[in-house]
């Protein structure tokens, strides 16, 4: 039994150390530009979270930080949207989004689902599960003309 329980615990230590040296780190780009946070994005539920003020503002948004009712109001143009700690409910222009997962604590800092957020902004959103990286467009249209200017399909 002692031999059983010593094998299973070293499996789990190396298990565990496989486990983070296989660990990519989650890379997020902005209109074709790599963009840092701090803390780092993370994984819950399968979702990617960043912190809040420095995705708002890499997205060209004002925000707003709430303390006593812990929510996060956040606008760009026309658009505003408004979310709140660990409420699945997100509100864009007055309609209510339902969230896989809702926006949370993470290490002292509030972090808010990345694809949820950007996509209220009306920005594209592509997920590279092999570099796993967050790729955003803020702007579409203009950029897939950026893209055909260049291949010459375009005036």
């Amino acid at each position: 039994m002692k031999k059983l329980l010593t094998f299973l615990c070293a499996f789990a230590v190396v298990f565990s150390v496989c486990g983070l040296a296989l660990a990519k780190d989650i890379q997020v780009t902005v209109n074709g530009k790599a963009v840092t946070f701090s803390p780092n994005p993370v994984s819950i539920s399968d979702r990617v979270f960043v912190p809040m003020r420095s995705i708002f503002e890499y997205l060209g948004a004002t925000v707003q930080w709430d303390g006593e009712t812990k929510s996060i109001d956040a606008s760009r143009g026309d658009t505003k949207i408004h979310l709140a700690i660990q409420d699945k409910t997100m509100t864009v222009n007055g309609s209510n989004i339902t969230l896989d997962v809702p926006p949370q604590l993470v290490h002292n800092s509030t972090m808010v689902p990345i694809r949820a957020v950007s996509e209220a902004f009306q920005a594209a959103v592509t997920w590279d599960g092999k570099s796993a990286t967050v790729s955003i467009v803020t702007n579409p249209a203009v950029e897939m003309s950026n893209i055909l200017a260049l291949v010459g399909q375009t005036k």
